[in-house]
């Protein structure tokens, strides 16, 4: 049978047996005589007697309610023995191995409620980090002020020195909690001392004054960091915009191809392009050459950019100058290829020429158009563009010819009262001569019945080898007054800016009569002609 004691630790009674007793009492003077000339040697041992009330709290049960000698060692075991160390520096060297990590609001490091300080305590990351992403949820929709006030009313606030220890991991030594103290008595001063500083009485007594102002600086550091936050998501996007073209580009050159309009073209389509649209000269290697130039330059630019920006990098780097340097240097070759380039196929669109032939019409006074889908030989190309909401032009490519639908027709008031059809071809050159002789190069038919029907092809063609520089074809109705025309629903590709009294749309004008009278067309439901 063993003599019991009671003792009271950090609020809470214990019974130790007579020799625990005294090992910790033996341990709690040791402590007392190596803090002797410590600064906040009393805060130190409350917190020392704390951790030990919270240990023995542990080992207590239903069948057990008094702590033994062997249980007292085990916590002077935790705690470490003064008397190991020679001195207080090797105890605030000593610390132990890492434990699990406790989640704590760090009221020493808060802004508002210590939230943000505390989580990247636990997470092990800069708090301007966590502060940055919170305020941005503060600004979507609010969601990021309630998520706040959730946080700080489930997270528990680190009110301990051994709740700051768990905090950061740190295993919770007697010389882990003296360092600890120490560094927030240190904290205590400075702040204090920086307070005190250069203030006089008048000052220090406006308390008012100096909580607004340092809720404004509070105000003022967020907004700091939310804009540090923005310019590093900056940096993030321009080198990934960066990257996605160089890659881009990459596969359009090398891989797959690009998509024009759903179009897949592949690289090796690309060279009918360039033989159709590009000027004489140009070649696949020119387009490539050109391609690389001019968007190297900018990619690097960009990419050394978004560096500078997210890696602080200086501007004076040489590697940075040697990056800029370079991409300054491939933007200028671009741009003199480009003016090259565009200024020799601005020569070959200089002049514009036009033929026109006139169809031999039969004596009626109803007319009525549609388009003709002509046959096309194989094909090794094709792909369509929007010219305007409705009016879709397609392009189709064969081994040697192209084919478009650049088809416009138009119906004007005849101006000496007799019906006609112009079918006009158009095409640019060099020359006004080189403009002729391509404009009367490309083919296309249109043709008109006996009963006044208006057979127009949806395509016009010519050789790969004439270039597209402008060929169009234009057809227009002179009708005159009193005569009716309908514009059947295959012409709606074809129809063009056609004027009517009531400004009906051309998609709108198709599928029915149309009658001209001296104010200009006029919707007319049977198609015959008025009579005087």
């Amino acid at each position: 049978m063993k003599k019991t004691i009671d003792i009271h630790l950090a609020g809470l009674r214990f019974h130790l047996d007579e020799d625990a007793y005294f090992r910790l009492n033996e341990y709690l003077e040791s402590l007392r005589k190596a803090l002797a000339s410590t600064l906040g040697s009393e805060e130190i041992l409350s917190d020392i007697e704390g951790r030990i009330a919270e240990l023995f709290h542990g080992m207590l049960m239903a069948s057990k309610q008094v702590i033994a000698l062997n249980e007292v060692d085990r916590v002077i075991a935790l705690l470490g023995n003064p008397e190991e160390y020679v001195d207080s520096a090797d105890a605030m060297e000593s610390v132990g191995k890492p434990e699990t990590k406790r989640l704590f609001r760090d009221p020493d490091d808060q802004i508002i409620g210590g939230v943000a300080s505390g989580i990247s305590a636990y997470f092990s990351i800069d708090p301007v980090i966590i502060r940055v992403i919170m305020a941005l949820l503060f600004f979507v929709g609010g969601f990021g002020a309630g998520f706040y006030i959730l946080l700080w009313i489930v997270i528990p606030e680190a009110k301990s020195t051994s709740d700051r220890l768990r905090m950061r991991g740190e295993k919770i030594t007697w010389q882990n909690i003296q360092k600890t103290v120490h560094d927030e008595l240190d904290g205590v001063a400075n702040r204090s001392s920086r307070f005190t500083k250069g203030q006089s009485f008048r000052q220090t007594k406006n308390k008012a004054g100096q909580v607004v102002s340092e809720a404004f600086d509070s105000i003022g550091q967020i907004l700091m960091y939310i804009l540090h936050f923005v310019a590093k998501a900056i940096g993030v996007v321009l080198m990934i915009v960066s990257i996605s073209v160089g890659i881009s580009v990459a596969v359009i050159l090398f891989g797959e191809g690009i998509n024009v309009n759903g179009a897949l073209i592949a690289p090796q389509q690309l060279q009918t392009l360039v033989d159709v649209f590009a000027p004489a000269g140009f070649s696949m290697t020119s387009l490539v050459l050109l391609l690389i130039l001019l968007l190297l330059g900018p990619i690097f630019g960009i990419f050394s950019l978004g560096a500078r920006i997210l890696f602080n990098i200086p501007w004076k780097t040489p590697a940075l100058r040697l990056l800029n340097g370079g991409a300054t240097l491939l933007f200028i070759s671009a741009t003199i290829l480009l003016f090259y380039f565009g200024s020799k196929t601005g020569r070959e669109f200089h002049e514009e020429a036009s033929i026109t032939r006139s169809l031999t019409l039969p004596t009626v006074q109803r007319w009525s158009v549609v388009a003709v889908d002509a046959p096309i030989p194989p094909v090794t190309l094709e792909f369509s563009f929007n010219e305007e909401e409705y009016n879709s032009k397609e392009w189709v490519f064969t081994e040697d010819h192209v084919y478009t639908s650049l088809v416009y027709f138009d119906v004007v008031p005849s101006a000496d009262g007799k019906a006609r059809v112009d079918v006009q071809a158009k095409a640019n050159g060099s020359t006004r001569r080189s403009a002729r002789e391509r404009a009367g190069s490309v083919g296309y038919n249109a043709s008109v019945d006996s009963a006044g029907k208006i057979a127009l092809d949806s395509y016009l063609s010519f050789a790969k080898q004439d270039r597209f520089r402008g060929q169009n074809i234009q057809v227009t109705l002179y009708l005159p007054i009193g005569h009716s025309v309908y514009l059947d629903p295959s012409s709606i590709e074809l129809i063009y800016d056609i004027e009517n009294v009531e400004n009906v749309y051309d998609a709108d004008m198709v599928g029915q009569w149309w009658l001209m009278t001296e104010v200009g067309l006029v919707p007319h439901s049977s198609g015959m002609p008025l009579m005087d």
